[in-house]
């Protein structure tokens, strides 16, 4: 097997496992996202906005996940809020082919040889 072989094989192996970790992230994403919607909909909301299952329930159980999770914060005597800005910088952002490359490449030669494959640069 020849070195241009093993490093594509490399490159191959490390899109899988990117993809799969993507795959989970967003996943566990939207199960965050579904869990906070929930949430939002049907505990009680005080006159601060501030989210309050009312008594012992899935909701409060629901919230102690979100605050684990840093998608809710327990506010003292008032509940929790919810922080969405955290939900969104977890989702999966659009990468461009220069930023992957630079992101898994360290060898020069080899950035300027994959950047020249890009199609949106030619």
């Amino acid at each position: 097997m020849t070195s241009d072989e093993i490093i594509s094989g490399l490159y191959v192996s490390l899109d899988e496992m990117k993809g799969e970790r993507d795959s989970y992230k967003a996943g566990n994403t939207a199960l965050l996202e579904a869990l906070m919607c929930m949430c939002n909909q049907h505990c009680a909301h005080r006159a601060s906005g501030a989210l309050d299952h009312g008594y012992l329930s899935a909701n409060e159980d629901a919230l102690e996940i979100l605050e684990q999770a840093g998608m809710a914060t327990p506010v003292k005597g008032d509940g929790w809020t919810l922080n969405w800005a955290a939900l969104e910088a977890r989702k999966p952002k659009p990468q461009t082919w220069a930023q992957a490359v630079h992101e898994v490449v360290t060898d020069p030669v080899e950035i300027a040889r994959l950047l020249a494959l890009d199609e949106d640069t030619q």
